[in-house]
């Protein structure tokens, strides 16, 4: 006798109903149908004897399961051509070219050192240096980090 276990929810109103057996048995567990009996003669005694041999339950394994399909998955680009990639946009939007950095913060009143054309240095504030010290270009200081102005000669 083989017990069956069906699962029954609370709401379903079927909480004491006996479980039912399923309508076909799954044939992948079933044994498989037994031979004809086949008898044996055995010298066990001075006199023949036969017995029955009892056929052994046979199993089926599963059908075999086919071999899955290989995908060709795409993974995305290598970090080399995601780097040409960030070049070439770069180059294309002009973020490659040199652009004046103009110190911000600070009031009008400010001053910062100005290289001379002599190589000089001396203080002057943002409106005397973007007014009347042109042409020329901020540039920051290597130790200290501060920005300061370099005149350069008129073309």
């Amino acid at each position: 006798m083989s017990y069956y276990y069906k699962y029954v929810p609370h709401y379903s109103g079927e909480v004491n109903k006996p479980p039912e057996e399923p309508k076909a048995p799954n044939p992948w567990l079933a044994p498989a149908p037994a031979p004809a009996p086949a008898y044996v003669a055995c010298q066990a005694a001075p006199a023949q004897c036969y017995y029955q041999i009892q056929a052994q339950p046979v199993y089926y394994a599963a059908a075999p399961v086919p071999e899955p399909v290989k995908h060709n998955f795409w993974y995305g680009s290598t970090k080399v051509e995601v780097d040409a990639q960030n070049a070439a946009i770069a180059q294309a939007s002009g973020a490659t070219k040199p652009v004046q950095l103009i110190p911000q913060g600070g009031t009008p009143s400010s001053q910062y050192y100005c290289r001379e054309l002599d190589g000089s240095y001396t203080l002057r504030t943002v409106t005397e240096i973007m007014e009347t010290l042109q042409p020329g270009h901020w540039q920051y200081a290597n130790p200290g980090g501060y920005p300061y102005w370099i005149r350069t000669k008129a073309a």
